[in-house]
Protein backbone atom coordinates (compact mmCIF):
# COMPACT_ATOMS: atom_id res chain seq x y z
CA UNK A 1 0.00 0.00 0.00
CA UNK A 2 1.31 3.58 -1.01
CA UNK A 3 0.05 7.05 0.14
CA UNK A 4 0.71 9.51 -2.74
CA UNK A 5 0.08 13.50 -1.73
CA UNK A 6 -1.82 15.11 -4.51
CA UNK A 7 -2.95 18.90 -4.05
CA UNK A 8 -3.88 17.64 -0.47
CA UNK A 9 -5.76 14.59 -1.33
CA UNK A 10 -4.42 11.32 -0.18
CA UNK A 11 -4.80 8.54 -2.53
CA UNK A 12 -3.93 4.95 -1.22
CA UNK A 13 -3.26 2.59 -3.91
CA UNK A 14 -3.58 -1.08 -3.01
CA UNK A 15 -2.14 -3.30 -5.77
CA UNK A 16 -3.73 -6.92 -6.42
CA UNK A 17 -2.88 -9.74 -8.34
CA UNK A 18 -4.87 -8.29 -11.66
CA UNK A 19 -3.38 -4.18 -11.79
CA UNK A 20 -4.12 -1.75 -8.98
CA UNK A 21 -7.49 -0.37 -7.33
CA UNK A 22 -7.26 3.37 -6.49
CA UNK A 23 -9.24 3.89 -3.23
CA UNK A 24 -10.14 7.52 -2.73
CA UNK A 25 -12.82 7.02 -0.02
CA UNK A 26 -15.95 9.11 -0.27
CA UNK A 27 -15.60 12.42 -2.46
CA UNK A 28 -16.96 15.40 -1.24
CA UNK A 29 -18.45 17.29 -3.93
CA UNK A 30 -20.96 20.57 -4.14
CA UNK A 31 -23.87 22.59 -6.44
CA UNK A 32 -20.74 22.80 -8.80
CA UNK A 33 -19.65 19.24 -8.79
CA UNK A 34 -23.30 17.49 -8.65
CA UNK A 35 -23.78 17.88 -12.38
CA UNK A 36 -20.12 16.27 -13.04
CA UNK A 37 -19.84 13.71 -10.20
CA UNK A 38 -23.65 12.20 -10.58
CA UNK A 39 -25.84 13.23 -13.52
CA UNK A 40 -23.11 12.60 -16.26
CA UNK A 41 -21.68 9.73 -14.31
CA UNK A 42 -21.90 6.36 -16.57
CA UNK A 43 -22.72 3.95 -13.27
CA UNK A 44 -24.29 3.82 -9.93
CA UNK A 45 -23.84 6.68 -7.65
CA UNK A 46 -24.31 7.18 -4.10
CA UNK A 47 -25.10 10.53 -2.56
CA UNK A 48 -25.12 11.48 1.04
CA UNK A 49 -26.65 14.49 2.18
CA UNK A 50 -25.41 14.94 5.41
CA UNK A 51 -23.90 17.99 7.87
CA UNK A 52 -21.62 18.23 9.97
CA UNK A 53 -23.29 18.94 12.51
CA UNK A 54 -25.98 15.92 12.78
CA UNK A 55 -25.20 12.71 14.93
CA UNK A 56 -27.36 10.16 12.80
CA UNK A 57 -24.84 11.71 9.87
CA UNK A 58 -21.55 10.79 11.49
CA UNK A 59 -22.86 7.26 12.70
CA UNK A 60 -24.09 7.05 8.84
CA UNK A 61 -20.79 8.33 7.56
CA UNK A 62 -18.84 6.13 9.67
CA UNK A 63 -20.79 3.20 8.05
CA UNK A 64 -20.54 3.89 4.28
CA UNK A 65 -17.18 4.24 4.89
CA UNK A 66 -16.41 1.03 5.99
CA UNK A 67 -18.43 -0.94 3.27
CA UNK A 68 -17.46 1.60 0.42
CA UNK A 69 -15.09 -0.85 -0.57
CA UNK A 70 -17.23 -3.64 -1.24
CA UNK A 71 -18.41 -1.44 -3.99
CA UNK A 72 -15.76 0.60 -5.16
CA UNK A 73 -16.15 -1.28 -8.71
CA UNK A 74 -20.10 -0.96 -8.91
CA UNK A 75 -21.26 2.48 -7.01
CA UNK A 76 -19.53 5.72 -6.21
CA UNK A 77 -20.02 7.17 -3.37
CA UNK A 78 -20.03 10.64 -2.65
CA UNK A 79 -20.85 13.25 -0.10
CA UNK A 80 -22.75 17.01 -0.22
CA UNK A 81 -22.91 19.26 2.96
CA UNK A 82 -26.42 20.40 2.98
CA UNK A 83 -25.00 23.53 4.56
CA UNK A 84 -22.46 24.35 1.36
CA UNK A 85 -25.03 23.18 -1.37
CA UNK A 86 -28.52 25.18 -1.05
CA UNK A 87 -29.36 24.38 -5.16
CA UNK A 88 -28.82 20.93 -5.27
CA UNK A 89 -31.27 20.40 -1.77
CA UNK A 90 -33.48 23.19 -2.97
CA UNK A 91 -33.11 20.55 -6.32
CA UNK A 92 -34.05 17.11 -4.98
CA UNK A 93 -35.70 19.06 -1.70
CA UNK A 94 -34.12 17.84 1.13
CA UNK A 95 -35.57 18.51 4.39
CA UNK A 96 -33.83 15.43 6.70
CA UNK A 97 -30.76 14.46 7.11
CA UNK A 98 -29.22 12.23 6.72
CA UNK A 99 -30.53 11.22 3.17
CA UNK A 100 -29.31 8.97 0.94
CA UNK A 101 -30.00 8.95 -2.92
CA UNK A 102 -29.19 6.71 -5.35
CA UNK A 103 -28.78 7.27 -9.29
CA UNK A 104 -27.90 5.83 -12.40
CA UNK A 105 -26.61 6.62 -15.20
CA UNK A 106 -28.48 10.21 -14.24
CA UNK A 107 -31.59 9.25 -13.38
CA UNK A 108 -32.78 9.04 -9.45
CA UNK A 109 -33.17 5.43 -8.87
CA UNK A 110 -34.23 5.43 -4.80
CA UNK A 111 -34.15 7.95 -1.67
CA UNK A 112 -33.71 7.13 1.87
CA UNK A 113 -34.68 9.46 4.61
CA UNK A 114 -32.43 8.84 8.21
CA UNK A 115 -30.15 6.62 9.57
CA UNK A 116 -30.04 3.08 7.76
CA UNK A 117 -28.10 -0.33 9.78
CA UNK A 118 -25.08 -1.96 7.96
CA UNK A 119 -27.80 -4.84 6.94
CA UNK A 120 -30.36 -2.87 5.55
CA UNK A 121 -27.70 -0.35 3.81
CA UNK A 122 -26.19 -3.35 2.52
CA UNK A 123 -29.54 -4.94 1.56
CA UNK A 124 -30.42 -1.63 -0.12
CA UNK A 125 -27.23 -0.75 -2.44
CA UNK A 126 -27.24 -4.65 -3.53
CA UNK A 127 -31.18 -4.84 -4.81
CA UNK A 128 -30.07 -2.44 -7.49
CA UNK A 129 -26.76 -4.04 -8.63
Amino acid sequence: MFLIKCSKIYLIIIFINRGFIMDIKIIDINDDLFNSEVLLNKKFVLVIFWSKFCGPCKLLMSLLEDIYKNYINKIKFVKLDVNKSDFIVKKYNIINVPTIMLFNKGVLLSTKIGFIDKKKINSFLNSYI
